[in-house]
Formats: C-alpha cells, structure tokens, sequence
C-alpha cells in the first residue's frame, strides 16, 4: 500500500504560497467558507488557473447550493476521504 501524505494549510494564502512544490495532480480540498469573506470557490479557481486539475469543494452545504464550477472535480462533504 503506498503512503500518503496530508498537508494542511491555515489559510489559502499559505497554500498559494507553497503550490509550486505539488504535482499538479495533487488532489487539493479547499473549504467553501474561508473566513474573513474568502469563498473557496474563488480561491480554487485561483488553483486551476495554475494548473492545478483534481480541486474539490470541500463543504457542508448541497451541491445543488453552489452554480456551475466547472473548475472544480467534485464537490464533497467535509469527512476526510479515506473514510468515505
């Protein structure tokens, strides 16, 4: 079984600032509520933009709850996904 690794950030800011160092395959999570008014779904189609292709929503609400994304894989719950 091959290893993985979590790394979570405190901020999309501090992603952003790290981005470079990931495969762009990288599965990336991003919260829908960010605080401070940043939505997730304008910071991960910041992510796409940089090349970035398996982003998900991570949130609470419906998916029915958000427009199109096209961006975005998925729009997930907030479990992690090994426990899915």
């Amino acid at each position: 079984m091959e290893k993985k690794v979590l790394k979570a950030y405190p901020s999309a800011e501090a992603f952003l600032k790290e981005a470079d160092q990931f495969d762009k395959g990288t599965p990336v999570y991003v919260d829908s509520d960010l605080g401070n008014g940043s939505k997730g779904e304008e910071v991960s189609k910041e992510i796409s933009q940089m090349g970035f292709t398996n982003i998900y929503l991570a949130t609470g609400y419906r998916s029915t709850d958000f427009g199109p994304l096209p961006w975005l894989k998925g729009i997930v719950g907030k479990a992690p996904p090994w426990s899915v």
